[in-house]
């Protein structure tokens, strides 16, 4: 029975607080990604203010499609989904409060997506509270829309004023309306967008939830890390 394990995001999470340079690798080197055939469509945004030394940023991307209305082990996927957010949340304020970290700046923002990409709330300085209250206020929608979920996100990492930027994404399921996530992974690596900004610097981490990892194999190939969460 696969279930979302809050271990995986918190793992994640340590490594992009470490400042690593990219996602880490969840399979061997792949062949180089095929030329974008997709350019990303930014909204403007101001470029001139200064970012913190070692400032990190993390989107987080919830898969709300009425599949995580499914249950397995007798609890809604959904709120699975939710439960392990909320000790993640849990696990950054503990981050926070770490005097070794109490210099640096730490933004987290909140996007949940199914047929559309919506922010729920945007990457702003870390407030627990007013995140746990977003996470409980998720609701379901219809179709599964993770390349536009990416997009979006994205966008609020580049205006977040960040130096380091994640981008971490929850789904049950395969894209199905929107752009698609692999078109979206080889523009942000190949810097291919209409604002002509640097985007290969976000890492993108993909957490495939009661699905099996080798579903998103082109989107792993593209430069993301995809992790399957799963009871052993």
């Amino acid at each position: 029975m696969r279930r979302l394990q809050p271990l995986v995001l918190i793992l994640i999470l340590g490594a992009v607080a470490a400042g690593c340079g990219r996602a880490p690798s969840t399979a061997s080197s792949p062949a180089a990604p095929a030329p974008a055939p997709y350019q990303l469509k930014l909204a403007e945004h101001s470029t001139g203010q200064a970012v913190p030394p070692g400032s990190l940023g993390v989107m987080f991307c919830v898969d709300v499609s009425p599949s995580m209305n499914d249950r397995i082990g007798g609890e809604r996927k959904i709120d699975a989904s939710k439960a392990a957010m909320k000790q993640v949340i849990q696990q950054l304020g503990q981050w926070t409060q770490n005097k070794a970290n109490a210099n640096k700046v730490l933004k987290v923002g909140l996007i949940a997506f199914s047929g559309r990409a919506d922010v729920v709330r945007p990457l702003e300085p870390f407030d627990k509270a007013a995140l746990e209250n977003a996470i409980n206020n998720l609701q379901l929608g219809n179709a599964t829309a993770i390349g536009d979920a990416m997009i979006l996100g994205s966008q609020e990492l580049l205006r977040g004023g960040v130096e380091n930027k994640a981008l971490v994404v929850l789904t049950d399921g395969e894209n199905n309306r929107g752009v698609r996530p692999e078109w979206v992974m080889r523009a942000l690596r190949g810097n291919h967008n209409n604002l002509n900004v640097p985007t290969d610097d976000i890492k993108v981490f993909l957490v495939a939830f009661d699905i099996q990892a080798s579903r998103f194999d082109q989107v792993r190939s593209a430069g993301a890390a995809v992790l399957e969460s799963r009871d052993k």
